[in-house]
């Protein structure tokens, strides 16, 4: 029950934000953002449940690192409904390739690292 209200209100806040937003379009800029989030956040999630649990904290680190990527591959996804929707359609496929790409490298790398655990 819950969910469908996040994604209500995540879209109308990225609605709010692009119907303010300036005309010209820069995908690269699109790009290099939503990436250096993703860069930025998994390597200080590991970092923090380091220096907090120490090595102990490493699995935990792994599932918080995972989560947050799984949440940001939503975000993306929803964004890219919400650009469709303002008609940001260069933006919608920018978020969308990106939204392929990372959910491509999660799925191997999850079926490689499931596939050596026998």
């Amino acid at each position: 029950m819950i969910i469908p209200l996040i994604v209500i209100l995540i879209i109308f806040l990225i609605y709010l934000t692009n119907k303010k937003a300036k005309v010209k379009i820069d995908t690269t800029k699109h790009s290099v953002i939503r990436i250096s989030v993703l860069i930025v956040a998994i390597p200080l999630i590991i970092l923090i449940l380091y220096i907090t649990d120490g090595r102990n904290g490493m699995l935990g680190a792994f599932y918080g690192s995972y989560y947050f990527f799984g949440v940001w591959l939503f975000y993306l996804l929803v964004e890219s409904i919400s650009l469709y929707v303002t008609k940001q359609n260069k933006l919608a496929r920018t978020s969308l390739l990106l939204f392929i790409i990372s959910a491509c490298i999660v799925g191997i790398g999850t079926f490689a690292f499931f596939n050596n655990l026998h």
